[in-house]
């Protein structure tokens, strides 16, 4: 069951989120046209998980699914460190500091014991908004509990299945991604494809495999387009985020991931039979540097951090990836070493 060219794709994918976090506290200032087309193509590293995810759903918990036990599963491996992994931050939020990320959209100081207490706290548990990319979490796991959804489409016919690929696909480019990330539901309408298309391609990866082996650059150049384009016709570099029924231009970055997926899913196929160490160590920590790296970033913007290295441009960027990965894994690392088998629930390693 084990492909070991998608455990190198997970390291991959984290550090592609860990990246699109660094550009602010590098001290990078992304000014350059090219510049602009780079960040385009490293920011939305989050669709890289999602497919991933969906891959393996279909790949490895399909065929014996129960749905019980894969919820329990998903609620130990990947909720349990969540809820213990925010509780500070939430304690120091709500009860200590009555101020946090998104304090305006959260606290109501002047109301009742509810308002100022209670609500914020819920709030700031359902959209994760504690840490950096903690709201992915809420949003796998409602993916997670519409499981069956995704078992009944696997059933489908395959026109079917493409059918509803490119329907919710252009759903996701007209919603975009939630404003801060906080609506769940929006998350979930926006990264639908994603998923599916991760389900459709463990489905058909031998056919995807043999018909685009060697084609790398095929896949490559569609992807340096629309990034591109996103810049060029967008002004955009990141992510687009925007309320959902606000019309505004596509969302293109999604389509430019999603192809990136494929352009992984063959270029690591190459891997499949090699031991790469550093792929591979990064790829076994990658839930582990997922949860550690924003609780590090936190710790470096309170205090004002900004890399020494920022005159060298994206190379000061390059370093504190490099920096701020290394740091999740080693703290990750002395977790595991510690804990021992109860590891999983606080780190997710």
């Amino acid at each position: 069951m084990f492909i070991n060219s998608f455990n190198y794709f997970r390291g991959i994918a984290i550090v592609f989120i860990v990246a699109a976090h660094c550009y602010e506290i590098s001290g990078w200032w992304i000014n350059t046209f090219p510049e602009k087309v780079f960040c385009a193509l490293i920011t939305g590293g989050t669709a890289l998980f999602v497919f991933i995810s969906g891959f393996l759903f279909h790949h490895v918990f399909y065929k014996k699914f129960n749905y019980k036990n894969f919820i329990a599963k998903k609620f130990k491996n990947v909720y349990s460190p969540y809820l213990i992994l925010s509780s500070v931050p939430l304690v120091l939020y709500v009860f200590v500091w009555r101020s946090g990320p998104f304090g305006e959209y959260f606290f109501n100081l002047h109301g009742n014991f509810y308002l100022e207490y209670i609500r914020p706290f819920f709030l700031y548990l359902w959209t994760g908004g504690t840490l950096t990319a903690y709201w992915y979490i809420t949003f796998i796991m409602v993916v997670f509990l519409a499981s069956p959804v995704f078992v009944k489409f696997i059933q489908l016919p395959r026109s079917i299945q493409v059918f509803g690929i490119l329907a919710t696909l252009a759903v996701a480019m007209v919603i975009h991604r939630p404003v801060f990330n906080f609506s769940v539901f929006q998350s979930v309408f926006y990264y639908l494809p994603v998923y599916l298309f991760g389900i459709f391609s463990s489905m058909n990866r031998n056919f995807i495999y043999t018909r685009l082996a060697g084609k790398e650059i095929h896949l490559f150049i569609p992807i340096l387009i629309l990034a591109i384009a996103q810049v060029a016709f967008f002004n955009n570099w990141g992510n687009f985020h925007k309320p959902p029924f606000v019309i505004t231009v596509p969302d293109i970055n999604i389509v430019q991931k999603m192809i990136m997926c494929i352009f992984f899913m063959v270029v690591l196929q190459r891997l499949e039979n090699r031991h790469v160490y550093l792929l591979n160590e990064t790829a076994s920590a990658s839930f582990a540097i997922f949860f550690i790296h924003p609780i590090v970033l936190e710790i470096l913007l309170r205090r004002h951090f900004v890399a020494p290295t920022k005159t060298l441009g994206i190379l000061s960027w390059a370093i504190t990836v490099c920096c701020l990965t290394g740091v999740s894994y080693i703290i990750a690392r002395i977790f595991k070493r510690l804990l021992g088998d109860k590891s999983r629930l606080f780190i997710g390693w």
